[in-house]
């Protein structure tokens, strides 16, 4: 609700959509860094036995 509201003032004082396209450019390369930090490399994981095996008959 609250970037709804600065979305509307900032629109309103004449700015136009430029600091909008940057906030979300800027939250993303954000949050793609924190994911970076969070977890360094993705690994496949090992397989486990799965419980969709067939049945005997």
């Amino acid at each position: 609700m609250a970037i709804s509201v600065v979305t509307g003032r900032v629109l309103d004082a004449g700015f136009g959509f430029a600091p909008l396209f940057l906030f979300a450019a800027s939250s993303y390369l954000l949050a793609l860094a924190w994911l970076q930090l969070l977890l360094p490399r993705i690994q496949r994981a090992a397989p486990t036995p799965s419980f969709h095996t067939a049945l005997p008959a």
